[in-house]
């Protein structure tokens, strides 16, 4: 059985953390649960109370433990998580750029991987922060815990987006439909100096990352039960075969085979927005 809470970040961290989620699951060791994780521009930070009930594979490789504070970038393919036994924590799921903004991460180094979250943030300070987490039951309390010390670091770093954050905006607000020249002109930056950008600060070059912001939102059409030709349209596919051949490169499936696994899919990725 697995249990998700889920909370809005504060005013002051909303342009860089989407959202966080305090978890519980409790499972049998014997009887391990493995779950898709699709590409879906979701970089995160996990904090868990016992790494030994949490294994993630990318592609064909093997299951390998999470650490106790992992941190995860941006995946341009599918992954697996395996769950055993009881557990619970923690997860921070940050806007594209808000790793970058907060901890100064060259997102490139983090793309389609989990890592020991100490390797790019003092390793103190995460220590201290998950201690203080696990030793109080008090699920609001872990919340807030997080939240101030992301908030401390957002005021002692400057790293500078160069306005990367309103370049995303306007991908994420026309669904990924966008050409990569025409953001090139709206960024006044040459499409060499876009892309150094995207590497260092959100992990994928532009034309990847809008793919993948396209193919999240169809996903979460899917999920709102929207009509195929409604899809289309929103999210700017030139017809149908265009959409399944997309779905198919980053779920492996077409989207009327995954359309039958959507609401476990759902449960994984914890708290996709409600539609507005």
């Amino acid at each position: 059985m697995s249990r998700f809470t889920t909370f809005r970040p504060c005013p002051e961290l909303k342009p860089f953390v989407q959202y966080y989620s305090a978890f519980e699951r409790n499972g049998s060791k014997d009887k391990p649960v493995v779950e898709e994780m699709l590409p879906m521009n979701m970089p995160g930070l996990n904090f868990l109370s016992d790494e030994t009930a949490h294994y993630i594979r990318v592609d064909s490789q093997s299951f390998i433990p999470l650490h106790p504070v992992s941190v995860m970038g941006h995946l341009a393919q599918k992954s697996y998580h395996q769950f055993r036994g009881r557990s619970h924590g923690v997860l921070v799921i940050f806007t594209s750029y808000g790793l970058y903004r907060l901890f100064g991460i060259h997102m490139s180094a983090l793309c389609n991987t989990t890592n020991d979250a100490a390797r790019f943030i003092d390793p103190k300070e995460l220590l201290e922060c998950r201690e203080k987490i696990f030793n109080t039951h008090s699920i609001t309390e872990r919340i807030t815990i997080v939240e101030a010390f992301l908030l401390d670091w957002l005021r002692k770093t400057s790293f500078e987006l160069h306005n990367l954050d309103k370049i995303i905006n306007v991908i994420n607000l026309k669904r990924g439909a966008v050409e990569i020249g025409w953001l090139c002109c709206q960024a006044n930056m040459s499409c060499k100096t876009l892309e150094r950008h995207f590497n260092q600060k959100v992990g994928l070059p532009p034309k990847l990352y809008s793919e993948i912001s396209r193919f999240a939102h169809a996903v979460k059409m899917l999920w709102w039960k929207k009509d195929i030709f409604e899809i289309l349209e929103v999210c700017g596919y030139v017809d149908q075969a265009h959409f399944i051949r997309q779905f198919k490169k980053f779920a492996g499936n077409t989207p009327r085979r995954y359309a039958k696994m959507i609401q476990i899919m759902a449960a994984y990725f914890l708290a996709l927005p409600v539609e507005e």
